[in-house]
């Protein structure tokens, strides 16, 4: 029997304890660090205990929350260890469970965190506007809030950037997945997907030769710059129940584009890459004026071959000079003579400063 997405990776990484020895773990973790390798078997855990069935019995759509189950104090609990993994679906899950609670329940230092809480998973999911309806609902009850000032500031920010697109990013949904502009903001979770989730495994960067990040600087000033180049678009993917599980680019030049993308190594394997180069390739169509689009692939990577495949893509009788001649082409588009794709590719390798 075909196992879905949630249950493989639940039966690959997990196995539920009791609730008590849940409890007790979840105390002792509150005060030790936490591994790359470790963060998805945590990211299972909260679904469990937060959730009423766990992913693997029923659909997303059929989830419901399990009002004051716990104690506030272990919701509190569960809220710090979903905001350390940067699982801002379980931060809004657990947040919004908090703020149904009896208004008794909470003092006012705990109920303006947790609304901070709500409204940056909010931001982290795309969803500027709701957080900024409920920060501002929140200053109703405590105007001279400093905390949820700042807040309110912070995420009216991001709305008005949200804004200024002209890209209606609800329209680039499907399956699950959505595409928005990556951010600044999306650093922390974007450095737990990015590092390597095994000893076994190739790292994003070698596997996509994407840079190795020594410290935060040098993440943000790579996004500046990326901001910088010309037909540039770097985009995160969040899925509805993961969050941040990868990005996309696409770099358009004369109608011609060229893309890659990475998905964390926990996420791969799902049929969540294909997707969300779908969707990018959408994009590409309707709002970059693409009419067609090439992606290279190294040789041994035969999974991303797959999934080229899998979306359109062909690979090309066409081959690159050393020192990249471990690398395959690939295109999506048209038909065209071996000659239109030698000069095609001549020219955007050269607009794209190759």
């Amino acid at each position: 029997m075909l196992l879905s997405p949630h249950e493989k990776l639940e039966e690959e990484h997990c196995s539920k304890p009791s609730q008590q020895n849940w409890v007790l773990a979840l105390r002792d973790v509150h005060r030790q660090p936490i591994y790359a390798e470790d963060r998805l078997y945590w990211m299972l855990q909260l679904r469990d205990y937060v959730y009423q069935n766990t992913l693997s019995n029923t659909e997303l759509s059929e989830r419901h929350f399990v009002t004051a189950k716990y104690p506030v104090s272990d919701y509190l609990l569960m809220l710090d260890l979903a905001e350390r993994l940067c699982d801002w679906v379980m931060v809004d899950e657990i947040s919004n469970t908090l703020l149904n609670l009896d208004a008794d329940c909470l003092s006012n230092e705990q109920y303006s965190k947790i609304i901070v809480a709500n409204a940056e998973a909010c931001v982290q999911s795309g969803k500027s506007f709701q957080a900024l309806q409920s920060v501002k609902c929140a200053l109703l009850n405590q105007y001279q809030n400093a905390e949820l000032l700042s807040c309110y500031r912070w995420v009216q920010y991001h709305a008005e950037r949200a804004n200024q697109s002209s890209i209606p990013w609800q329209d680039y949904c499907a399956a699950g997945l959505m595409l928005t502009p990556l951010e600044s903001y999306h650093i922390d979770a974007y450095r737990w997907v990015y590092c390597k989730q095994s000893e076994g495994a190739a790292s994003v960067a070698d596997l996509c030769n994407l840079p190795n990040f020594s410290h935060d600087d040098d993440w943000l000033t790579w996004l500046q710059n990326c901001r910088h180049y010309h037909n540039h678009y770097l985009y995160a993917v969040i899925h509805q129940e993961w969050g941040f599980i990868g990005s996309v680019c696409l770099e358009v030049f004369n109608g011609i584009g060229f893309f890659y993308y990475w998905l964390g190594e926990d996420f791969q394997g799902y049929g969540f890459g294909p997707r969300a180069v779908a969707i990018l390739l959408k994009l590409g169509d309707l709002h970059k004026g693409m009419t067609a689009c090439y992606a290279k692939v190294y040789d041994n990577n035969l999974h991303s071959q797959k999934a080229l495949e899998k979306i359109g893509f062909s690979a090309l009788p066409i081959y690159l000079a050393a020192p990249y001649d471990n690398e395959l082409l690939y295109y999506f588009g048209p038909d065209k003579t071996q000659r239109q794709w030698r000069d095609e590719l001549l020219t955007l390798f050269t607009d794209m400063g190759f």
